[in-house]
This record gives C-alpha cells, sequence and structure tokens, in this order.
C-alpha cells in the first residue's frame, strides 16, 4: 500500500472515527504540514538540493515549488543519510569537519 494511502486511511480510524471523533476540517487542517513534510521525504537528493538552490537560501525565507521554505528543505537534507546531501550541507553552510 502506498505510504500516502496508508496515512489517510489510518488517519480515518483514529482521528475522525466515522463521524464519532474530531471533526474532519479540524484533521485536515493539522494534518496539512506533516502530509507536506512526507512528499518532501519522497523527493530524490538531488531535486532537493536543486530546490534549495533555486529558493535562494535560509535567509532569503521563500517558498519552495515543492510546497515549504528553505529551513524545511534544510533539515531534510540534514537528515538524509547520504554523502551527497552532507557534502552539500557542509559545503553550502560551512560546517566544520568534525574532530573525530
Amino acid at each position: 500500500m502506498e505510504l500516502h494511502a496508508l496515512i489517510r486511511r489510518k488517519k480515518n480510524e483514529f482521528f475522525i472515527c466515522g463521524g464519532d471523533g474530531l471533526p474532519h476540517e479540524l484533521v485536515e487542517n493539522l494534518t496539512e504540514h506533516p502530509r507536506m513534510i512526507i512528499n518532501l521525504l519522497s523527493f530524490e537528493t538531488q531535486e532537493l538540493i536543486e530546490e534549495m538552490k533555486s529558493v535562494g537560501g535560509l535567509e532569503q525565507g521563500g517558498k519552495s515549488k515543492l510546497g515549504d521554505n528553505a529551513k524545511t528543505l534544510l533539515k531534510i537534507l540534514c537528515h538524509r543519510g547520504d554523502a551527497e546531501a552532507s557534502k552539500f550541507v557542509k559545503k553550502h553552510f560551512k560546517v566544520p569537519k568534525s574532530a573525530a
């Protein structure tokens, strides 16, 4: 089952509960940002890097065409477990090499 479909099903089961739970509009509003994050996690590292470059960095505060801001893109890149994301973050944000 696709991740988005699974999340939608679980959201309906746990929060809306067939009309006995929270109002549908409230659940949709509260889950909008997490859905956006999950969507961003599905992109390849190179796509996120290109998007980070086009937004203009953290100072600009610009909105990404992928749906979120530069700070969120940076957080996702920092939590990636691949060398490409690590190299970009270290070079672009001048992160010093670790002493270890």
